[in-house]
């Protein structure tokens, strides 16, 4: 069995994957998506899985094995698989290179979350009388066919984010910020009303508190999702919902 694999380190954009020999010991352990251990040149680094096949093509050159699987469960899902050929066909781009941008850098020592509870004790949430008129009527609206809603406040959003939660409890509930800063704001506001059920991504995290985050999603442990629009990589289940925050800000796009 061959894998094709693409290694987790820095290489040249139009670099693709590389073909590895999967041991006998791994053929009932390994799949697509899977993070696994290679050698690479004289050292030893992650990769991960993005296909497999059974049929070896006839070639002079022996395919070096695979070291080991890095985790028990894949940590690229069948629709992020998808979403990497997708994009690397559209946007002319090697499906290596893509899978390299979006797999998670596993650390070598895992870190326990910090508490935040002493940030949490300074944040307050509360409705006001004056927006339970506007916060029915956008109850009344709510439908899996809406695409637009106008909010004026934070506090109406973050009420919008929980009564979805409660709505639908057994889907995900991915939210998309234009800034970091309004990430920062709303997290410690649902955090304190969603009792740890949450996930935060942005790019300020370090690897180790990105590593957790991510395993909360991919294990369908967090239902709330708040990131910024690198979000749109991340494994979230088939039938969530996506939310934008102030939709139309410039900060969603790149030019």
């Amino acid at each position: 069995m061959i894998a094709k694999i693409s290694p987790l380190i820095r290489l040249p954009s139009k670099t693709d994957v590389f073909d590895y020999h999967v041991p006998d010991e791994l053929k009932n352990k390994i799949a697509q998506g899977h993070l696994v251990t290679i050698p690479w040149r004289t050292q030893k680094v992650a990769g991960v899985v993005l296909s497999l096949s059974e049929k070896v093509e006839p070639t002079k050159f022996r395919a070096r094995p695979i070291t080991n699987i890095l985790e028990e469960n894949p940590v690229l899902t069948t629709d992020q698989l998808k979403l990497i050929n997708q994009f690397a066909e559209y946007y002319f781009v090697t499906p290596g290179a893509v899978a390299r941008l979006i797999t998670p850098d596993k650390p070598k020592r895992i870190v326990k979350a910090k508490s935040r509870n002493s940030e949490l004790e300074t944040r307050n949430f509360s409705i006001s009388k004056k927006q339970l008129p506007k916060l029915q009527e956008i109850k009344s609206k709510l439908s899996d066919k809406i695409n637009y809603l106008q909010i004026q406040d934070v506090s109406s959003f973050v009420w919008l984010i929980i009564h979805l939660t409660k709505q639908n409890p057994d889907k995900q509930i991915l939210v998309l910020f234009p800034t970091i800063d309004l990430i920062k704001t709303v997290s410690l506001i649902v955090q304190k009303m969603c009792s740890g059920n949450m996930a935060v991504i942005y790019s300020q995290l370090s690897k180790g508190e990105y590593w957790n985050e991510y395993q909360k999603i991919v294990s369908n442990k967090a239902k709330i999702i708040l990131s910024t629009r690198q979000g749109a990589f991340l494994p979230i289940q088939g039938n969530s919902k996506i939310i934008f925050f102030e939709a139309t800000s410039q900060d969603f796009k790149q030019y």
